[in-house]
């Protein structure tokens, strides 16, 4: 196994309070949005492509099932890296 990047960070191991106020955040985010009218769907595709430019694999993982819960394609999903491109599949 290789070694892992020294310079990795991980928030829930070295600050638990900060991660659960991050974890509170998002949760009161995705509640206002909701209540905005947005749609699950929207929420999942802008928590991932955000996860995408932060290069986060566990971000990634979660808001990608997340996504899939969501209803998500596998089309949608494939191309959210270049969404401005695929103007058939995001409006």
């Amino acid at each position: 196994m290789a070694d892992r990047d020294p310079l990795q960070f991980f928030l829930d191991k070295s600050n638990p309070n900060a991660w659960k106020a991050v974890i509170r955040l998002s949760r009161a985010v995705g509640d206002d949005a909701r209540a905005a009218g947005l749609s699950d769907q929207l929420i999942e595709l802008v928590n991932l492509r955000v996860s995408q430019m932060n290069g986060c694999a566990y971000c990634l993982d979660l808001h990608t099932r997340y996504a899939v819960d969501a209803g998500i394609s596998a089309q949608r999903l494939g191309s959210l890296a270049a969404w401005w491109e695929a103007e058939n599949l995001y409006t």
